[in-house]
């Protein structure tokens, strides 16, 4: 989600979401009952619906992987699951509503779900709003280190660069000499025609990396090198990862089609390469 690296995580937005939900069902039930008295005790109808509510959007939002980190997932996506995930927590706080007390009038029920569900989809879109445009400012960045200097890891540069508001920012993209110290094809294309704006360099031997990831600011390290051809090389890099703390991805040969959606975890490994578009879309 677009908010994954900010202040406010994916782990506490999923309360500020329910709360969100229960608070709108509070002002649209005393809307609809304006002569009711809210407080000292509010009504066990109003009780149990808020309850269940908050109970069941926590839940189905944790079963659904609703708040699974993705910094750039599509507007469109991310609005439909959470609009399913609320539809079907308040049908499920209606359902216990009615069956735990003497239930309210359709038309509150009505009213509750509408106004929970236009507040947590206004605020998603609010919040969408204010960090696309911190991250164009360059706030909540995270720093990539990219190992290969191939087609792959040049398509991912121009992408980042393309598009700022992924909060992405490229530290630098670093190449390994082979062992027979050639130059394979995919160097000399890379080299022939380099990203833009982004720092090349090629070095010594993995430990160098270690140093990069020990000494500087990288939040992840995307490795585009062949897996077949570099194993040991690779292997290393994600031990070096792993013992960092970072999050390694990795990306190993390119595939006939460029179609597709990149899922990201904690550590990727595919064998499949899509086009950058589609590539960032899941990240």
């Amino acid at each position: 989600m677009l908010y994954h690296n900010v202040q406010v995580t994916a782990h506490s937005l999923r309360f500020i979401d329910s709360v969100a939900l229960s608070v709108a069902a509070v002002v649209a039930w005393r809307l609809a009952n304006p002569g009711v008295a809210l407080l000292p005790v509010p009504p066990q109808a109003l009780l149990v619906y808020v309850c269940m509510a908050i109970l069941a959007f926590l839940a189905l939002g944790s079963r659904m992987r609703l708040y699974l980190a993705r910094r750039t997932e599509e507007v469109a996506a991310e609005l439909f699951l959470l609009c399913e995930v609320v539809f079907y927590a308040t049908a499920i706080a209606c359902l216990a509503t009615q069956v735990f007390t003497d239930g309210m009038p359709g038309g509150t029920y009505l009213a509750m779900v509408g106004s929970g569900l236009a507040t947590v989809l206004g605020l998603r879109l609010l919040m969408r709003l204010v960090i696309r445009r911190l991250r164009r400012k360059g706030g909540d960045a995270r720093h990539w280190l990219i190992v290969g200097h191939n087609a792959r890891a040049a398509e991912i540069a121009t992408e980042v660069q393309r598009n700022p508001h992924y909060g992405i920012r490229i530290a630098e993209i670093v190449d390994i000499p082979d062992r027979q110290g050639q130059r394979s094809s995919e160097r000399r294309s890379f080299e022939a025609n380099p990203p833009a704006d982004t720092v090349l360099r090629v070095i010594d031997d993995v430990e160098t990396i270690r140093e990069i990831v020990s000494t500087r600011v990288i939040d992840e390290v995307v490795v585009t090198l062949p897996v077949r051809s570099h194993y040991d090389t690779v292997s290393r890099i994600l031990d070096i990862c792993c013992s960092a703390g970072i999050s390694a991805w990795m990306i190993s040969s390119p595939s006939r089609t460029a179609k597709g959606w990149f899922q990201t975890t904690r550590l990727v490994v595919s064998t499949a390469w899509p086009s950058p578009s589609a590539f960032f879309c899941r990240i």
